[in-house]
């Protein structure tokens, strides 16, 4: 059976899952002169100038060279090729290992 989860449970795992030091797992982020986040696009070539920018203060993240962003779930999903409900099962078993 499918888990799904409430608008609540999903606000509580973004909220608990920084997407700033998730996505910092997987590339370097260097502080932008806007004052947001930015680090190679983990989703392009390793040789492409594509940045991926964080916006933490949103929770959200943005790569112009993939036409894609989203939320912390969304990053987990489009990272690891999982549903939605998939990455936050994921975050969420990450929290509890945390804990």
């Amino acid at each position: 059976m499918i888990n799904t989860f409430s608008d609540r449970e999903i606000f509580l795992i973004q909220r608990a899952s920084p997407i700033d030091g998730i996505v910092s797992d997987y590339v370097p982020l260097h502080r932008t002169d806007d004052g947001h986040l930015a680090g190679p696009c983990p989703f392009q070539p390793k040789d492409s100038t594509h940045e991926i920018k964080v916006l933490p203060q949103r929770g959200l993240w943005i790569c112009f060279g993939c036409v894609d962003g989203g939320d912390v779930i969304g990053f987990i999903r489009k990272r690891h090729n999982l549903t939605y409900v998939q990455a936050a099962e994921r975050l969420l078993r990450e929290l509890d290992d945390v804990r």
